[in-house]
């Protein structure tokens, strides 16, 4: 059969996030000198000389939690144990500069999926995914926008009750949901390699509430979450 191929350069216009399903922990990071490293903390623990290990031991054993991050900032070299490094936002830094020495610090941090090498990478199953939930929706609106039948359907009730994703799906697709008609079964998408390693922000969770214009408070609120995000148009990187 005929394949054709064509290369597309992505541009994120908004931050995005595909996570690892993994979670950081603020003992496995540092931020110093404007960056954000992930450390390699047991090959760090492994390397320490006797007097820093049995000053380490003794932090431990106190469950000195303050003690024992500053000792970890303080002593671990990031050009030796960095894993990587990328771009701490704004609320980050302050966040984390906030609650450095705060018992209650848990300023967990939710990774980008990453190859083994670490190099950041968007998943060729979720540019796929993409591409085909944005069809679905031109021909849902197209065809929503020029039927008036579809219309007055779409405002009953009982007919969103009764109808799923997958319906709306084989409907327009005509496959009837049968995998073997899907005509995204030709598709094939790779999987796309950042620019860098460091190709990175670290940016937080923020809910919009469309509202009252005149308080920001109401439309925005920001949530003690933080993902590792693309650079995109609106983080101007």
């Amino acid at each position: 059969f005929m394949q054709d191929i064509h290369k597309i350069e992505i541009d994120f216009i908004t931050p995005v996030h595909i996570g690892s399903g993994e979670e950081i922990e603020s003992f496995s990071y540092i931020v110093k000198n404007d960056y954000f490293f992930k450390i390699r903390l047991e090959n760090f623990l492994f390397d320490l000389n006797d007097f820093d290990r049995s000053q380490f031991n003794q932090l431990v054993n106190k469950n000195d939690i303050i003690g024992l991050r500053e000792f970890i900032s303080q002593k671990c070299d990031v050009n030796k144990y960095a894993i990587y490094r990328a771009f701490p936002g704004d609320r980050f830094k302050e966040k984390y500069m906030e609650n450095f020495k705060s018992l209650r610090n848990k300023l967990f941090l939710y990774p980008f999926i990453r190859t083994g090498s670490y190099m950041p990478y968007i998943p060729g199953s979720s540019l796929k995914g993409a591409i085909r939930t944005a069809i679905l929706n031109y021909f849902i609106k197209k065809d929503f926008r020029d039927d008036k039948n579809l219309l007055d359907l779409a405002k009953n009730k009982e007919f969103h009750r009764i109808l799923t994703g997958k319906n709306i799906e084989g409907i327009i697709l005509g496959n009837d949901k049968d995998a073997k008609k899907d005509p995204f079964r030709g598709l094939l998408v790779s999987d796309s390699m950042m620019k860098n390693r460091d190709y990175i922000i670290i940016g937080q969770v923020i809910n919009y509430k469309p509202g009252n214009t005149e308080n920001l408070d109401n439309m925005f609120r920001h949530f003690q979450m933080f993902y590792e995000v693309s650079p995109s148009s609106l983080t101007k990187n």
